[in-house]
């Protein structure tokens, strides 16, 4: 067998064997709504028979790390309110999953003056979250707290006054 065709012989047993084809992203899209939270992001190594390579290498980044960062595992966490999109590569292979970052950067509160008597009636507290395109959030709800609790009872949505 003369060396060329060793040669030839090995291009092909290897170019048989499965490699890495594609990665898939679990979960996609991703939507992070508070700046303490996080999301392990899995990424499974595939061959075109389906096979899993468990052990390929990956690398994680993001498009635009300003808005949300990811580690070596794929844990991704959030940092400002925006759109990106998570990226895994193993060598040439490259899979990607869109990552919201939808947190609260405004809020409006109607009325901004309550007059409370004590024993009367409730009165109604509206607040609406917005977004950081403007974009009101109907997803979220406020909590209140009042600073001294022997004067005012909040619940839900109401100010009960009480001395």
């Amino acid at each position: 067998m003369t060396r060329w065709g060793f040669l030839l012989i090995v291009v092909a047993a290897v170019a048989g064997c499965d490699q890495v084809a594609y990665i898939e992203v679990t979960p996609s899209p991703i939507l992070l709504k508070q700046l303490n939270n996080e999301v392990r992001v899995h990424a499974k190594p595939m061959s075109q028979k389906g096979e899993h390579f468990p052990k390929a290498s990956l690398t994680w980044s993001m498009k635009d790390p300003a808005v949300a960062s990811v580690d070596s595992l794929g844990v991704v966490k959030p940092l400002k309110s925006g759109r990106t999109e998570l990226v895994v590569k193993h060598d040439k292979v490259e899979s990607t999953a869109q990552v919201e970052v939808l947190l609260v950067e405004k809020m409006t509160v109607d009325p901004l003056e309550l007059t409370l008597v004590e024993g009367g009636e409730a009165q109604e507290i509206k607040v609406k979250a917005f977004d950081f395109e403007g974009r009101e959030i109907k997803d979220r709800r406020p909590q209140f707290r009042a600073a001294d609790k022997k004067i005012v009872s909040l619940g839900q949505n109401a100010a009960f006054g009480l001395a």
